[in-house]
């Protein structure tokens, strides 16, 4: 919401408007940066309880924003926000019981205000608490205690190299040391850190890596994001994927950037084989030649709301957002509303063929180990040994039957969308929910210049006129058919066979001197403009509480 549609709400004295006011004049978000009138809006809202407003007014008074220091209304107007249990609030009343700041010391009633900011998972009084565990203020000596909330406070960033210092000063080594060793994960990371950084103990790169390794076996986050950067740095790319992966999984924020770093690495510099899943039934059908295509919206949503065939009813296609073209940015973060997105036309048209991406790492002869979710799409998997050569084939297939009236392309898909850009999207890309699946697609596009009559039908009068396509009425045509098969002739001299049961155990098996992939598959990503699509929503956004500071 725009400045000058909060302003008559917050004159007309809507609280949530009044505090909402003030955060903008806060931080000069649309308008010019004025504490004061920051903080004359909060007391605005705060006079009728508005608990955002009373924790942000008594922040004001605490640190002297916007009016001089007065520790005395500061204390009066956070007490009122911590009765709604406002983690800022519960955190920032802790700061000044614990420092005495204009008022007596008060370590108990700091620890139990800091108890229970920490317990809605709020950095800052996390590792207040670590703190008062670790040196016994307010409460209780508790290492156990004090490394568990100094960890989630360092997982959110929270601790930056001086309080690190301070902790690792404060800490008993020998009780540190004796946690490590009855096997507590966070004493181990914590320990293994020191020794790897030679604060507060000898440095010891060998006794660093044990411990570290040890935590992280037992999937501590921080563990496994330095596990994860020792396979980067070692250009293991495979298992850095892996180990960051699982930490993301637990809970680690700084692995999500190492991740898609190691993906990006993985596609930059790795190779991999190319693999057919699907039922027996299939298999020799497939190792004669025949390309089996369906249209882009059998995949997704389109499938399972219109399709009758039984196959949809599974975990592993449907993807909502098959097909989507564009998507329009970031919402109103104060208003409940819609993101939008459009779904292209050729969601209708465009043919498809699914493999699945082994990555090799030739470097170590390292294979990324498979996803046991692939069964599902069928009890044998055909290796490509050749990828190159197989999508060679395919491309002379496309030329022998149209010619140059067709598009191609043929890549790994992203697993990437992001509601919250304005940028548009392709047939390769999808949810990262279901990166699992490593899928390579060869997309066939027959409509240049054209449009298939039932596309044309659900069209605006508008598109109509804007963009008048010749509409194919021929139902029989490869373009409006809903599948098509391509033949490219026998295949079994670049093809593996193997039950997909035994693929996934033994895969490791398929690195020997016969078997390695090429050193780069050769990927085609032609240019096209995009297609016009129809506008719906995709997601709901709910309704954004700003920060409290």
């Amino acid at each position: 919401m725009s400045i000058s549609e909060l302003t008559p709400l917050a004159e007309a004295g809507v609280p949530e408007a009044q505090t909402n006011l003030g955060i903008c004049y806060m931080h000069g978000e649309g308008v010019e940066r004025d504490p004061v009138t920051a903080l004359s809006w909060y007391l605005k809202a705060a006079e009728q309880n508005e608990p955002s407003a009373l924790a942000n007014a008594g922040e004001c008074y605490m640190h002297g924003i916007g009016t001089n220091k007065n520790i005395k209304k500061a204390i009066e107007l956070l007490s009122k926000a911590c009765e709604f249990d406002i983690p800022e609030a519960l955190s920032s009343l802790g700061i000044i019981y614990i420092t005495g700041d204009g008022v007596p010391v008060d370590s108990p009633k700091a620890f139990s205000l800091f108890l229970r900011a920490a317990e809605q998972q709020f950095p800052e009084a996390l590792r207040n608490l670590g703190r008062c565990y670790l040196e016994g203020v307010g409460t209780e000596k508790n290492l156990v205690k004090a490394l568990d909330c100094i960890d989630e406070a360092r997982r959110h960033g929270e601790i930056n190299e001086t309080s690190y210092r301070y902790i690792c000063s404060k800490i008993d080594i020998d009780e540190l040391t004796a946690l490590a060793n009855n096997e507590s994960a966070s004493a181990q990371c914590f320990l293994g850190c020191m020794h790897l950084q030679g604060i507060g103990v000898p440095q010891n790169f060998d006794r660093a890596w044990d411990l570290i390794f040890a935590a992280s076996r037992q999937s501590h986050p921080l563990a496994l994001f330095l596990h994860g950067n020792l396979y980067y740095d070692n250009e293991d790319f495979i298992f850095a994927e892996m180990v960051y992966k699982k930490a993301v999984e637990m809970g680690s924020l700084e692995a999500s950037h190492n991740l898609e770093m190691t993906r990006d690495k993985i596609a930059e510099v790795g190779t991999y084989f190319l693999v057919k899943v699907l039922d027996k039934k299939w298999a020799d059908k497939f190792l004669d030649g025949d390309i089996f295509m369906r249209y882009l919206g059998y995949f997704g949503l389109f499938n399972r709301m219109m399709s009758r065939d039984p196959s949809i009813n599974n975990t592993f296609r449907g993807d909502d957002m098959e097909g989507l073209s564009v998507s329009t940015g970031e919402p109103d973060p104060l208003e409940v509303s819609w993101i939008d997105g459009a779904y292209e036309l050729r969601l209708e048209q465009n043919k498809i063929f699914c493999l699945y991406a082994i990555d090799v790492c030739n470097k170590n002869k390292r294979i990324a180990p498979i996803d046991p979710q692939i069964e599902e799409f069928g009890d044998t998997a055909i290796v490509i040994l050749d990828s190159n050569e197989f999508l060679r084939r395919v491309h002379q297939a496309f030329t022998d039957k149209y010619g140059s009236a067709f598009w191609t392309s043929y890549k790994r898909v992203r697993y990437e969308l992001d509601f919250s850009k304005s940028r548009s999207y392709t047939e390769f890309d999808k949810s990262v929910s279901y990166a699992w699946q490593r899928e390579f697609r060869i997309s066939l596009d027959l409509s240049e210049g054209h449009i298939s009559k039932r596309t044309w039908d659900n069209m605006t009068d508008y598109l109509k006129l804007t963009h008048p396509w010749k509409v194919d009425n021929d139902e029989n045509s490869d373009f409006n058919a809903e599948s098509l098969t391509i033949s490219i002739g026998d295949i079994r001299d670049i093809c593996l066979e193997i039950p997909t049961s035994e693929f996934i155990k033994n895969i490791d098996k398929l690195i020997d001197e016969k078997h390695i992939p090429p050193a780069k598959v050769e990927i085609l990503d032609a240019e096209r403009k995009p297609y016009y699509g129809v506008w719906r929503p995709i997601m709901k956004n709910p309704p954004f509480r700003p920060e409290q500071k």
